[in-house]
């Protein structure tokens, strides 16, 4: 899934989707971010300046290279026909966490929840600096993991909220510790 050599095709040029294609292009890896807003609209959102040189673009349609690892955007909804399509062409269909769990071999506190995962993951946050750690906080609050992978180091704690959008796709992630908030209909 993650050998050299492997192709990735990313899902959704928002902050996570963008932090993935350019954490795969820093180390190496064919990767193609796409997404449906075109590129002048993504201009206009000041997301073009934040795309890797090295990584490919197609813009104006969400496009899946057949046989890829694609990581697919919170965003798109499983029963779309994006998400449909790409769980048919591709080789396995991941979120941007399950990317990060792969490559963060540190200790991990997960949030989720219907309610509360904002507030619980900042509170966890502050509770490890006043321990005297420095813990990286992240994640559906507007911090892309990826984004931050290669500056953590293998000790770092890093404490995520992670949407329900982002745990369906989500295998390999073993935190350290797991808070589920609530559950709502």
């Amino acid at each position: 899934l993650f050998a050299p050599g492997t192709r990735y095709s990313v899902i959704g040029a928002a902050r996570s989707g963008i932090a993935a294609a350019n954490f795969l292009a820093l180390i190496g890896r064919d990767v193609l971010l796409t997404d449906v807003k075109t590129a002048s609209r993504l201009s206009e959102d000041g997301a073009l300046e934040a795309i890797d040189p090295r990584v490919q673009t197609s813009f104006g349609e969400n496009r899946v290279r057949e046989g890829d690892v694609v990581v697919i955007s919170p965003g798109v909804p499983p029963g779309s026909s994006t998400f449909v399509t790409a769980s048919a062409t591709a080789a396995e269909l991941i979120s941007e966490v399950e990317l990060f769990a792969a490559w963060h071999p540190g200790p991990v506190i997960a949030i989720t929840g219907t309610d509360g995962k904002s507030t619980t993951t900042m509170l966890i946050g502050e509770m490890l600096r006043a321990a005297g750690l420095t813990p990286f906080v992240g994640g559906n609050l507007g911090n892309a993991l990826t984004e931050a992978l290669p500056e953590l180091e293998p000790e770092t704690w890093v404490v995520a909220e992670i949407s329900n959008a982002q745990l369906i796709t989500t295998q390999r992630l073993r935190p350290r510790v797991a808070v589920i908030t609530n559950i709502a209909e």
